[in-house]
């Protein structure tokens, strides 16, 4: 059996990345709340404003962006579980 060599600057590199994409998720998480937005459907409605050519990154910070109360998501316009039944 061979060992595998760890160069752990490397890992602490990685680590470094980690951490400041971790804090820059529960900053987003925590603007959220402070806005009264549910995290999820933020992250889901940027996401579709950003593949629709959404250019103005500003206009999509969660100070800023307004989601339509009947607004759903791409993704769940096809699931049978969101239509409404008459």
């Amino acid at each position: 059996m061979r060992k595998i060599s760890i160069n752990h600057s490397e890992i602490f590199a990685y680590l470094a990345k980690f951490h400041y994409l971790l804090a820059f998720m529960y900053s987003l998480e925590e603007s959220c709340k402070m806005n009264g937005l549910d995290f999820g459907t933020y992250i889901e409605y940027v996401m579709e404003r950003m593949v629709a050519g959404e250019k103005d990154a500003r206009s999509l910070l969660p100070n800023r962006v307004t989601i339509p109360a009947d607004w759903i998501p791409e993704s769940q316009i096809d699931c049978p579980s969101q239509q409404k039944t008459a």
